[in-house]
């Protein structure tokens, strides 16, 4: 074999162990996770951690890597501080250990918002979202404040039961009731009737205008004694019907009799009176019903209701 021959031979043999060399230092290169690791940990960045695990995949240290990216993934939604940072982690890490911790800076950032916005729809919002959450009653008095401000611009019994019926565990609440009860019995007084004042106390039996409701509801009136009545009914064309009239009062219970013949029964309550004049000689018999107040101890007006005539209007006078 020549020389040339063998020179040639050696040169290949050794180009070829060193490109084999390469490639081992290469395979090796590129299956180095701990080394890969280690650059990672150097770098502590989101995109370091997360091409590590795509590089090494089937590692024992993937977990590690994991851990060491929800990290850095929290860290940085804990600096951003808002409710979009602290959504996106648990939307990518669902089973992180850091869960908890991120559900709490989740509620936190919320609630922050809601208290920076300041409206009901903001409070009622994060009260949905965290039914069960450390701020709930915060949030809940304040979202109370803001509705008892609109119940008292609007300024109605509905509008004030509407907030009691939402909001009556809340510091606003004992506020809300006084008013409700004055408005209650404004209006129960401008109706002066007897169903709107036994229902007041029905309602607010112990409440600071119950004893004036009850006063109310007394007889003050005595109307024992001899009357003349005197009943109009336009729509018949009738002026004036006169008629004596007797009555007795037990209590609030009023008996006695029209023209001495005709039997009339009825009530007083405060100074309301209803009595109902029964013709047991017409067919049937016929109920005329008489609605009137007690002006004073010597005058009773009212309306009256006469099936034969219609409605009319009646007055008596005491003898």
């Amino acid at each position: 074999m020549k020389i040339s021959t063998v020179v040639l031979i050696r040169s290949q043999i050794t180009r070829r162990l060193i490109y084999v060399c390469l490639l081992q230092a290469i395979v090796v290169s590129c299956s180095n996770p701990e080394g890969d690791l280690k650059k990672a940990e150097q770098a502590n960045t989101e995109q370091a951690y997360s091409e590590f695990i795509k590089k090494h995949p089937d590692s024992p240290l993937v977990t590690q890597a994991q851990a060491a990216l929800e990290k850095v993934v929290f860290t940085a939604a804990t600096r951003e501080g808002n409710s979009p940072a602290f959504q996106g982690f648990l939307s990518r890490f669902p089973k992180s250990p850091l869960v908890t911790e991120a559900q709490v800076d989740l509620e936190n950032a919320e609630y922050e918002e809601a208290k920076r916005s300041n409206t009901a729809n903001a409070y009622q919002t994060f009260l949905d979202r965290f039914p069960n959450g450390k701020h709930v009653l915060e949030a809940t008095e304040n979202l109370a404040l803001l509705v008892w401000n609109d119940a008292s611009r609007i300024n109605t019994i509905s509008a004030y039961q509407s907030f009691l019926g939402r909001f009556g565990a809340t510091a606003s609440a004992p506020q809300a009731s006084n008013v409700l009860v004055q408005l209650e019995y404004r209006a129960a007084t401008n109706k002066d009737t007897v169903e709107d004042y036994q229902e007041f106390l029905h309602k607010y039996p112990n409440c600071k205008f119950s004893v004036d409701v009850n006063k109310r509801l007394q007889p003050i009136k005595l109307l024992d004694g001899s009357w003349d009545l005197s009943a109009s009914f336009p729509n018949a064309g009738i002026v004036a019907m006169e008629f004596d009239l007797e009555l007795k009062q037990a209590g609030s219970n009023i008996t006695g009799s029209a023209t001495g013949l005709v039997p009339v029964r009825g009530t007083i309550i405060g100074h309301k009176v209803n009595l109902t004049e029964t013709l047991e000689g017409i067919p049937s018999g016929v109920d005329v019903l008489y609605v009137g107040t007690a002006a004073d101890d010597n005058t009773i007006n009212g309306t009256v209701n006469f099936p034969q005539y219609g409605a009319g209007t009646w007055t008596a006078k005491r003898k």
